[in-house]
């Protein structure tokens, strides 16, 4: 058996102001412990935590799955500090890609952290868009979408699953920096448009 670790996070909508949530399903991690086996289990383990009201234990708001031995407590504390001092999301979006890459690079990740990042911001709001993006550290000619699921209930449910659009996709930088499609041009007049 393959060891997997699945983690769902999100608003639980049936409760009013929508409460957050997530849960874990996981053969070989121990939360608890921060250890991993190196066979799978037998079966697989649920975890689960709902934000509670009123407030008696500050849900945690960085939450690592995978190799978490590369995650040092500086990096959950600059994530935390941006969600708590209420931060825009693509602020947010931008640091988490910015030290997801930064893990990438360190020895310990073996290889195991990837450097393309697809993000999606939920909103708490059921009548605001969810924000989905793909974070490509290297020009390719194709996106990638999130596998995603939100159901709505009575509303209507919506599925992606596995979608790849066709499509130039050129890292971001800053604007007064070279385009990284080498056009010549800086990016904010180039692909930054």
């Amino acid at each position: 058996m393959n060891l997997l670790t699945i983690l769902f996070s999100g608003y639980l909508y049936h409760h009013d102001p929508p409460k957050g949530a997530f849960a874990t399903i996981t053969n070989y991690q121990n939360f608890i412990s921060k250890t991993d086996d190196a066979e799978a289990w037998d079966q697989f383990s649920v975890n689960y935590m709902i934000e509670r009201r009123p407030l008696d234990v500050q849900m945690p708001l960085v939450f690592g799955v995978g190799n978490y031995s590369v995650v040092e407590n500086s990096d959950m504390l600059v994530l935390k500090n941006l969600l708590v001092n209420y931060k825009p999301p693509h602020a947010i979006t931008q640091k988490a890609i910015e030290l997801i890459r930064d893990m990438s690079e360190r020895p310990k990740s073996n290889g195991t952290i990837g450097k393309q990042i697809t993000s999606i911001v939920l909103p708490r709001d059921l009548t605001k868009n969810f924000d989905s993006d793909y974070h490509s550290s290297v020009n390719k000619s194709e996106t990638y979408m999130a596998d995603t699921v939100i159901l709505r209930g009575r509303r209507g449910d919506i599925a992606l699953k596995d979608i790849t659009i066709p499509s130039e996709v050129i890292p971001k930088v800053k604007g007064n920096h070279p385009c990284p499609c080498k056009s010549g041009k800086k990016y904010k007049f180039c692909h930054g448009k």
